[in-house]
């Protein structure tokens, strides 16, 4: 299938079962080829959709660009085939490969709830083209997937620095200091 495999598992005179390996969506051409033989004449398509898993994390601080991971099957190898938007918010895809989508969100000001991870592949579609009698793949949108629901922006409180324990100490080195405040914890800082 296209420049993959698909392990035969079966194969008797009129039948070929096989195991796709990872691919991305879209439509692919499927080829047999017979050791010392050659290939089969005719040709076959299958069409494959991409699926969404889950993400996490599940919320991020809505001001603060954070990384999400997409997980799911069917995503392009190349990272700028593959478009991601969480809630209206572009989240640019840094990684990818055919199960996983590493992407950074959008800093926004406006915190929500429950809101919808679309995932759209750029991938392989079938193109026949009637005056050259020729199949063509052409890459386009594949059909977009949706996990809805699943995302949060949290609103966003600012840590505060209000003391620090003990306030005198060494300069050479050694003296522990314990700074009290609120939201200190926060992994995004």
């Amino acid at each position: 299938m296209g420049a993959e495999s698909c392990q035969a598992t079966a194969v008797d005179d009129t039948t070929i079962t096989c195991t796709l390996s990872e691919f991305c969506a879209g439509e692919h051409l499927v080829r047999v080829s017979i050791a010392g033989i050659g290939h089969a004449i005719g040709e076959a398509f299958v069409a494959l959709s991409p699926g969404l898993d889950s993400v996490t994390p599940a919320s991020v601080k809505a001001p603060m660009e954070s990384a999400v991971t997409i997980n799911g099957n069917g995503f392009s190898r190349v990272a700028e085939d593959n478009s991601v938007l969480i809630g209206n918010q572009p989240c640019t895809v840094t990684s990818s490969s055919p199960k996983q989508i590493q992407c950074v969100t959008a800093a926004t000001d406006t915190p929500a709830a429950n809101v919808d991870v679309h995932v759209k592949v750029l991938g392989p579609v079938k193109h026949f083209d009637n005056t050259t009698n020729t199949t063509t793949f052409p890459r386009s949108d594949i059909a977009a997937q949706v996990l809805a629901g699943v995302f949060t922006y949290e609103p966003y409180t600012a840590p505060t620095a209000s003391a620090v324990s003990p306030t005198t100490g060494s300069a050479n080195g050694g003296t522990e200091l314990t700074l009290t405040g609120t939201d200190l914890d926060r992994t995004a800082l």
